[in-house]
């Protein structure tokens, strides 16, 4: 057999060694180009000029692997079902452990389109021939096997399963009777076979003082030199769908003892093994023996190793019937019925992940960022237009149950507004008994910003401008030149976007650059970036908008310089906002410099608005009179009757519960908020964009950055938030209409994998949800 090589290095690490005949081989299999981790490969140590495996082992979920071999010059191979074999160089294992560090490329091999041709129906033992369709389909069957196999023996696995006995009809095997009792167990899997060099040479159906025995065929039998010599192979004629593949196996011939025959279905798009069916030969029992044997379906685990989740066994009951023929008795052996032993696996818990329920259609697999070379946790995969979604875990793993279907699949992660990159949404065919495997991932920042620039050729430098907090800075006026002695002579601007970020496409090549970043009249330090022809530069600037200066005065009434207390002064736009004491006085910290509009709002003396020019780290003070406007009204009596609402009660469970983000009537309070964009500002991951930054109801938009909502054809449209107002679904026109002052709580979900049951009940909850519950709800 021959593959393609691995893209590997290698270095010995120093430190105390095993002894020489035991040294230890490591590393990490990704994939070539981007960086993603390979997991449930099967690794195999072989000897230079050899192919025999001495050692095998899988990777984990973060492509990890360790294996163990004496002294001596090695190559690794690397298998993965549907994939193309690889190998790596020849590397030499002394007296020190050595690291390797694998890529793979990955290509596919398909089984669509195999049909079964007259050269194929020949059965051939050990189906080893590079070229044959035989060969390639026994190829990916013998990866899941060994995949399977090196999981039972390495996996701390638990089961809960059922295990049953029935008795059949053996016409229709309709259930006459059954028996079932639970059985958990921990350990490598659930139920084991016997030696293969045992049923060679005793059979598959033994007998014994105690009774006959049945017995099935486990991987570990499949895999055996004993079995590949004694069993021949050829692609199956009779295809049950166009989804599967058949590879059958019979019995070479030249053998008394009970053996068996069987089809191994692989599914064609993937070259994963679906399951196996099996049925005894050499029976001599007298009666009908073509509905006597078994099967196994297999299905991966999350770690990526693979078990039987549901197996059994049929086996004839037999009965004498005596009957009288002409005055004389005769003797019949008849099939009475047939009783079938089996088990099902419920529920599968490894690496740290519990799977219930493993009939229905699942996908799982891994998120990864490359740009960073790491595993992505805490990401949200979505089904595209579904209600079903899951958290990555922190190794980036997820596993996902959905109905029966075809689907769109994306994740949504903060990081993705970072870097600005929407994640193409991948195709997922949901079957029942059927485990996909998806790796989604965030492509190298070589190749995001190619992207960026499309077919533009020539350098690109990218980069973000933050403020002085190290919050991304948008709307900032990005200046690319070349250093001079007095003034650098400008190249081309750019402006930050939204996130802060901004891009050069085509920069001037194989030269030093200098790019500055200004922003409400502050200017970042200059940057000096080396730009090669054909490469990818980065640049962080920091606009120190911390130098903001500090309003305060005093407000009192115009006719009477009497000191008015409890008017509201707000900063236009920027959200900074102040009440005045007893004495009329306030004071406003951190306003941005440059002209400002301060309004001044008050029930009796209405609304009054000053212009005043703030210079970056000054003081100003100034003294505002009001003129008395408002009608005064005839005093009013309210009455309020608290209603009990069971959503508010579990407000203080759920902030408890590590979900979601929450503000109490003491945050709110101290954030000294005039309007719910005041603190809807507050939360984090949120934006508040409105035509009239003062008026909340004036065309305001208030979306998380990082929720993107995706149609069935996977088009991005718009995401709004749903709210909620104790606990009923509102419109956001009402929420906007709340006073902060009557606010008693909110809480905040991103995600739909973060909102609780109880708030799912909007029109849409994928987007993130807000809910608020006013003052006076228990």
């Amino acid at each position: 057999m021959t593959g393609r090589a691995l893209a590997w290095a290698a270095m010995v690490v120093l430190g105390s060694a095993l002894p020489v005949h035991a040294q230890v081989v490591r590393g990490t299999l990704t994939e070539r180009g981007s960086g993603v981790p390979l997991d449930g490969a099967v690794l195999a140590l072989v000897p230079a000029g050899s192919d025999s495996a001495y050692v095998r082992a899988l990777s984990d979920a973060a492509g990890g692997f360790s294996l163990q071999a004496p002294a001596g010059r090695w190559r690794l191979r690397a298998e993965l079902i549907g994939h193309r074999t690889v190998y790596s160089d020849v590397f030499e294992v002394s007296d020190q452990d050595v690291v390797l560090r694998l890529t793979a490329p990955v290509e596919p091999v398909s089984l669509q389109g195999v049909a079964v041709t007259a050269a194929e129906r020949r059965c051939v033992v050990r189906p080893t021939e590079e070229g044959l369709r035989t060969a390639t389909a026994w190829q990916q069957a013998r990866k899941a096997l060994e995949s399977s196999f090196l999981a039972r023996e390495t996996d701390a696995t638990r089961f809960e399963a059922v295990l049953y006995e029935r008795d059949l009809d053996p016409g229709s095997l309709r259930v006459r009777e059954e028996h079932s009792e639970s059985y958990r167990a921990e350990g490598p899997r659930p139920f084991r076979g016997v030696s293969p060099e045992s049923l060679a040479a005793d059979g598959f159906v033994q007998v014994t003082d105690s009774g006959t025995i049945y017995f099935a065929p486990d991987e570990r039998v499949l895999l055996s030199d004993v079995f590949l010599d004694g069993h021949c192979f050829r692609l199956h004629a009779d295809e049950p769908s166009d989804e599967l593949l058949g590879l059958r196996f019979e019995p070479v011939g030249g053998t008394e003892v009970t053996d068996i025959e069987g089809v191994l279905w692989l599914e064609r798009a993937t070259g994963e093994l679906r399951s196996l069916d099996f049925r005894y030969v050499n029976l001599r029992l007298g009666v009908p023996t073509d509905r006597l044997g078994g099967g196994v379906r297999f299905q991966r685990l999350p770690g990526g190793g693979w078990i039987a989740r549901r197996w059994w066994i049929r086996m004839p009951i037999i009965e004498i019937e005596h009957t009288r023929v002409l005055g004389r008795a005769r003797q019949r052996v008849a099939l009475s019925g047939i009783r079938e032993r089996g088990g099902e696996v419920l529920a599968v818990e490894t690496a740290g992940v519990r799977l219930e329920d493993l009939a229905r259609p699942r996908v799982q697999g891994v998120v990864f960022d490359s740009t960073r070379a790491v595993t992505l946790g805490g990401a949200e995969v979505v089904l595209v237009g579904t209600g079903h979604a899951t958290r990555t875990d922190r190794f980036g793993r997820f596993a996902l149950t959905a109905p029966e279907g075809d689907f769109l699949l994306t994740f949504q992660h903060p990081r993705l507004d970072t870097l600005g990159f929407v994640p193409e949404p991948i195709a997922v065919e949901m079957r029942p008994e059927v485990v996909r495997r998806a790796r989604l991932a965030i492509p190298s920042s070589g190749t995001l910003l190619a992207r960026a620039c499309g077919p533009q050729e020539g350098p690109v430098l990218a980069g973000v401008v933050r403020d002085g907090r190290g919050l991304p800075l948008p709307g900032a006026r990005v200046s690319l030149g070349w250093p001079a002695q007095e003034r650098p002579s400008l190249w081309r601007t750019e402006r930050s976007d939204s996130l802060g970020r901004f891009v050069f496409c085509g920069a001037p090549p194989t030269t030093d650059v200098v790019v500055r970043a200004v922003r409400d009249g502050l200017t970042s330090p200059p940057h000096l970036v080396r730009v090669e022809a054909h490469a990818h530069a980065r640049a962080e600037l920091v606009v120190d908008t911390l130098r903001t200066a500090a309003l305060g005065g005093i407000v009192s009434d115009a006719a009477t310089g009497r000191a008015l207390a409890d008017v509201s002064v707000l900063v236009a736009g920027t959200g900074q906002a102040a009440l005045t004491n007893p004495r009329g006085e306030f004071v406003l910290q951190d306003v941005p410099p440059g002209r400002q509009v301060l309004e001044f709002d008050h029930l009796l003396y209405g609304a009054q608005a000053e212009a005043v020019e703030v210079e970056p780290g000054s003081a100003v003070s100034f003294d505002v009179s009001l003129d008395q406007g408002a009608i005064e009204l005839e005093p009013l009596t309210v009455s309020v009757e608290a209603l009990p609402l069971p959503g508010v009660r579990g407000f203080t469970a759920r902030a408890q519960s590590g979900i979601g983000y929450f503000l109490t009537e003491e945050q709110i309070t101290r954030l000294q908020p005039v309007q719910m964009t005041d603190v809807l500002n507050a939360v984090p991951g949120l934006t508040v964009a409105c035509g009239d930054p003062s008026v909340l109801g004036s065309g305001c938009r208030v979306q998380f950055e990082r929720a993107r909502a995706l149609d069935p054809s996977g088009r991005e449209r718009s995401c709004p938030v749903q709210y909620f107002l104790d606990g009923s679904p509102v419109s956001a026109e009402l929420v906007e209409t709340l006073r902060p002052a009557n606010v008693r709580g909110i809480e905040v979900y991103s995600g739909l994998s973060d909102v609780p049951p109880e708030l799912r009940r909007g029109p849409d909850t994928r987007c993130g949800v807000i809910a608020v519950w006013l003052k006076g709800r228990r």
